[in-house]
């Protein structure tokens, strides 16, 4: 994960506190602390998600990953 705020998403969604809460206190010592705890207990979004089989979706590599998400679409 490289954007902060990416990471300030994941810890407030998995209840970590507020949105300023987490940007003002939380350390890379505190994250990497929930991360191992998480490993062991996921959060239940997690779970449910996993569950579904819903994950990220890949970010496309280069520009022929990119046009063959579009498929055989014309792109206008």
């Amino acid at each position: 994960m490289s954007d902060p705020d990416d990471l300030v998403a994941e810890l407030v969604a998995c209840g970590a506190g507020s949105w300023d809460q987490v940007a003002r206190t939380m350390t890379l010592h505190h994250y990497r602390a929930l991360q191992r705890y998480w490993a062991r207990h996921p959060p239940t979004h997690l779970l449910i998600a996993a569950w579904l089989g819903i994950g990220p979706k890949p970010e496309p590599a280069d520009l022929g990953d990119l046009l063959a998400m579009f498929g055989t679409a014309p792109i206008r």
